[in-house]
């Protein structure tokens, strides 16, 4: 690629995003579906714009696109086509519907300077369309519409990437049923986001299909393509104007002092006679913080203390509030430990005292690009209680969190017009956290918990328990020696430990899913999922000296929170793929005393539940129970106590790290027999699969991974999803 700029690349780069940001709709020509513009997320040069769809450079790099003939159906953007090229494909030509995206995706493609990668109008479900060979197509979230011509696709091409819609129990029918006519051979190559809606949850999923098994290693990176890393997205960011003066966040200050101008707002907050004590005994400091508008009143009047005095430490109202009266909560935990030193608290008042300086110093005037951005931390969908702020263009932001409250107060107070603002959009499809819930209580509406959870990848700054979009409790994590003694590596395993207590405002009444969000400076980076339904707790569980034996604890709810978590993170995994309805024969191997299976069968209303354990005493216990699934007294080594294809699904709650290699070889042997064609397998993982998945192709048979994350999130206790062809 050359390196001399031409005048023209500015140009050429402005008439891209002037494209990109026009309010434009495309409708395809089969069924009149609506794509709305930016769907793709694209590279100019060294620069990305955010779409609605994140980075897919994850599952394309399973893909040895090199010396490659590739045909990408809908592309959109093109940003699919120019990753094939990047890669080392020899030629790409994509097919768009709409003749604006073709003409945008040509204008990106000059711009990168990109050659052999060419762009037309095309309807995808017209047959006529598929006269020219391919080495491999790419049909990425357009199966809709390439369903209808299949049997073209299979003339023409050994080799088809799709990326499915949105999973819901549909893989199984939906695609492998119609695709597998013409392309036998499958392999899964990891989850994408769904895109800029929802909670983070929904995903889809990329396979490579070819004629034959050997085909599809040929074009695969690695043998088993399901080792490369499932897509997590990063957090989305871009960059705003603030106008301070139509922002809500700060509204109960400027209700309360609300005057026609900032000379006036300063001289009646500096001349208010007041008590510190009584304010900061009034319910509405401790109820709203910053969200009211005692707080504000206290900073403000200690400013205009520090303007006229140059004291920011004792005697100054605000620094005398903050270490004596300041109650920290959320995220400013860590801030209490530091106002406990009276020389570091000085520091953080003066520098918060600063900000409002330069902003009173240029007299309103707008300094918006020599003052840090404040930032706004959004959400998926808004949370509960959203901080609002307004955008130049008058557009509502809806915050989760608000980094810059003073930055953004002090703009306000002296008229500022401008404040720079970096919008940051959470992450989606998180990582699943290591760690464990192991006391839990609800009482009148509050939820107290306490456990430990780490992320294997670095240390946490705060661990947060959220209902649906509310944010609960937050807190930084605490010493864990024990856990630091069991998990060596990594070496911040041990501040892991959380005791965390909320109340949320609109508790379920049919239960709840919470979640543990791992927090990296503001921004979550793990979760560990939390199932509470209302009399779960009351559940039989073995006696004591049993769960001791078996588990090493004698802890009721910590076992009965343990097994919950594990029987709907296998079931909800397995959802995804096939529908729960329609498994009949479901079998738990080393099933303890059954509670698993016991709470599996809410889900699993028509199937025959059998568990299979090597503890005699938990058989004789479980048979005890009236109406519980019926448990099999057999060795933990296979063969099972089962005849060969009695089971459509099987789950194992236990880390297969537990087993030696030998161990593992003939467990995975037995899955074999077992399941019946189309059969799944729900595992917790904790062992690299790939190490033992070549001797799974004897006789014919095999088991393809279809839902799994990389070796290291194995080796964290991750779901891995098997499934019979």
């Amino acid at each position: 690629m050359s390196t001399i700029e031409s005048p023209l690349q500015g140009r050429l780069q402005g008439l891209i995003r002037d494209g990109l940001a026009l309010p434009y709709t495309s409708h395809s020509g089969f069924d009149g579906t609506a794509t709305g513009n930016h769907y793709q997320s694209v590279d100019l040069g060294e620069e990305a714009t955010v779409g609605f769809r994140g980075d897919r450079a994850a599952v394309l790099d399973c893909v040895d696109f090199r010396a490659r003939k590739v045909l990408d159906l809908g592309s959109n953007l093109g940003e699919m086509s120019r990753a094939a090229r990047v890669r080392g494909a020899r030629l790409v030509d994509g097919v768009e519907y709409d003749p604006f995206f073709v003409e945008l995706a040509q204008l990106i493609t000059a711009y990168n300077r990109q050659s052999r990668v060419s762009f037309r109008q095309g309807d995808i479900t017209d047959p006529e369309l598929y006269d020219e060979r391919y080495d491999v197509v790419l049909a990425l979230s357009v199966f809709h519409y390439v369903s209808r011509v299949l049997p073209q696709l299979a003339a023409i091409t050994d080799v088809l990437i799709i990326e499915t819609h949105l999973l819901h129990g549909n893989f199984d029918r939906g695609y492998l049923a119609p695709i597998q006519k013409h392309f036998p051979a499958m392999r899964v190559l990891g989850q994408t986001d769904w895109g800029q809606v929802g909670d983070g949850s929904e995903v889809r999923l990329v396979a490579a299909f070819a004629k034959d098994r050997s085909t599809l290693n040929e074009v695969l990176v690695a043998p088993h393509a399901w080792e490369q890393p499932q897509s997590f997205p990063a957090p989305t960011r871009m960059r705003r104007s603030i106008d301070p003066g139509s922002s809500q966040v700060h509204h109960a200050f400027f209700e309360a002092w609300d005057y026609e101008t900032s000379e006036e707002l300063m001289a009646a907050v500096a001349t208010a006679e007041i008590s510190l004590d009584a304010l900061a005994g009034n319910r509405n400091l401790a109820r709203h913080g910053y969200s009211g508008w005692i707080y504000w009143f206290l900073y403000l009047k200690g400013w205009l203390a520090y303007r006229s005095s140059g004291n920011a430490g004792a005697g100054n109202v605000y620094f005398d509030y903050m270490t004596a009266h300041y109650i920290p909560d959320g995220a400013d935990v860590a801030l209490g430990r530091t106002l406990r030193d009276p020389a570091r608290a000085e520091e953080v008042i003066r520098r918060r005292f600063g900000d409002l300086d330069r902003f009173a110093e240029a007299g309103g005037a707008d300094i918006s690009e020599e003052i840090d951005p404040i930032r706004v931390v959004v959400g998926h969908a808004p949370p509960p209680n959203p901080l609002c702020l307004v955008d130049e263009r008058g557009e509502t932001i809806e915050g989760r969190r608000l980094d810059g409250w003073h930055r953004l107060f002090g703009a306000r107070a002296v008229g500022s017009p401008r404040l720079g603002a970096e919008i940051v959009t959470e992450a989606r499809n998180l990582p699943l956290l290591r760690g464990e819930v192991e006391s839990f209580a609800v009482t009148d509406g509050k939820v107290e918990m306490e456990g430990w959870c780490f992320d294997p990848e670095g240390p946490l700054d705060g661990i947060e328990l959220r209902l649906g979009g509310e944010t609960v409790a937050w807190m930084p994590p605490e010493e864990r020696g024990d856990v630091a003694r069991v998990f060596t590596d990594p070496p911040h395993a041990g501040q892991s430990g959380f005791e965390l207590s909320g109340e949320p405002l609109d508790w379920p009444q049919e239960g709840a899913r919470l979640e543990l969000l791992g927090m990296r400076d503001w921004l979550p980076v793990g979760r560990l999922p939390i199932h509470f339904e209302p009399g779960m707790l009351e559940e039989p569980l073995p006696p004591g000296e049993l769960l001791q034996r078996l588990h090493g604890h004698a802890d009721p709810t910590r076992e009965m929170l343990r097994t919950t978590l594990a029987a709907n993170t296998l079931l909800d995994g397995v959802s995804r793929y096939r529908r729960l309805e329609s498994f009949r024969s479901v079998v738990h191997w080393e099933a303890g005393g059954g509670l698993l299976l016991r709470l599996a069968a809410r889900r699993l209303p028509e199937a025959s539940l059998t568990g299979i354990e090597s503890d005699p005493e938990l058989v004789a216990w479980a048979d005890t129970l009236e109406g519980a699934p019926q448990l099999l007294g057999a060795a933990a080594d296979p063969p099972a106590p089962l005849e060969d294809g009695s089971a459509d699904l099987i789950l194992r709650d236990r880390p297969l790290s537990a087993l030696s290699a030998s161990q593992l070889d003939a467990w995975l042997v037995e899955l074999l027999r077992l399941l019946r064609p189309g059969g799944y397998a729900a595992l917790v993982g904790g062992w690299p699969l790939e190490e033992r998945a070549g001797m799974l192709s004897a006789c014919g048979n095999r088991l393809d991974v279809v839902g799994a994350a990389t070796a290291s999130s194995w080796r964290r206790g991750d779901l891995v999803l098997l499934r019979r062809p």
